[in-house]
């Protein structure tokens, strides 16, 4: 992995290959941002973005390699062997942000997001490592970007392509599909958020019926146990329905206009030991959008 430390710093400056689609590397199987190139080295598959107003981002595929089966400290092993910087230290840089979870194909992942640099003269760097666990083998994903605060290719503001390129990632080699009833189970409970742009609220229940909220205050105001009652019997506005990383809602008033996204469930953290559950949804029109569990 050592010898792509390099490419991932001067590489920025690079434009090789052709644009590609649906991809294949080794053991993994995934799709690129639209018009990114690919250029080939010994142990690994870059992939570098178009410029947007000066940045250029990329993507470094490496190959699957033996997991200690501690996907925290692997992923801060491979922060440090690339960029020789502890992912964990905060001030004066940004602290990370970190997520975990199990994809709906069955795979434990975590992924650390970073911003480094920063030094006089210099803008900070967005990076990301993603580490997944394929039984003995442990897969590796790198992304480098500006600040995520004006990243134009992971950034928080115009565009992160970080969500659709997670959601299209699958293993060749990996033949443990997770469940898509226990995914519900774990989906149970309800989830909110509150951005610049939106704010939004669901409640999902075990047995396929969730609802916004509007239907939640509504019948509250009724009964306490018209919407999620003691025996779990739970009505809301409409039901939904999981199949692999795919959520489908459809409203009991317009059931033939159902309201389909990727989604994943994670846990988040900024210091590896405290964590809170979210659900992240990403619809073509809204983009990715995250909630957080209430307890």
């Amino acid at each position: 992995m050592r010898a792509l430390v390099p490419t991932l710093i001067i590489l920025s400056a690079v434009q090789a290959g052709a644009a590609i689609g649906g991809e294949s590397v080794g053991n993994y199987v995934f799709t690129v941002p639209q018009g990114w190139t690919r250029t080939n080295y010994p142990d690994g598959v870059v992939y570098i973005s178009p410029m947007y107003n000066g940045e250029k981002c990329q993507l470094t595929i490496f190959p699957t390699r033996p997991t200690s089966g501690d996907l925290l400290r692997d992923a801060i092993g491979v922060f440090q062997g690339l960029f020789k910087t502890d992912p964990m230290t905060g001030y004066p840089f940004p602290s990370p942000s970190i997520v975990k979870g199990t994809s709906p194909y069955g795979w434990d992942y975590l992924v650390i997001r970073k911003s480094i640099g920063g030094y006089v003269g210099a803008s900070l760097r967005g990076i990301i490592v993603f580490v997944a666990r394929l039984g003995n083998d442990e897969a590796v994903i790198v992304g480098s970007s500006k600040d995520p605060l004006v990243s134009q290719c992971f950034g928080e503001i115009v565009r992160d392509e970080w969500p659709r390129f997670f959601y299209s990632l699958r293993f060749k080699n990996w033949n443990r599909p997770g469940s898509d009833s226990a995914m519900m189970a774990k989906l149970a409970g309800t989830w909110t958020t509150a951005t610049g742009s939106a704010a939004d609220r669901y409640t999902f229940a075990p047995n396929g019926r969730y609802a916004t909220a509007a239907a939640a205050q509504y019948r509250a105001r009724v009964s306490s146990t018209e919407v999620l009652q003691t025996t779990h019997a739970f009505f809301g506005d409409g039901a939904y329905a999981i199949r692999g990383n795919t959520i489908t809602l459809t409203s009991d008033n317009n059931k033939g206009s159902p309201n389909t996204g990727a989604f994943r469930l994670e846990q988040e953290s900024k210091d590896g030991r405290t964590w809170a559950e979210r659900l992240c949804i990403m619809r073509e029109r809204v983009g990715d959008l995250c909630y957080q569990k209430e307890r």
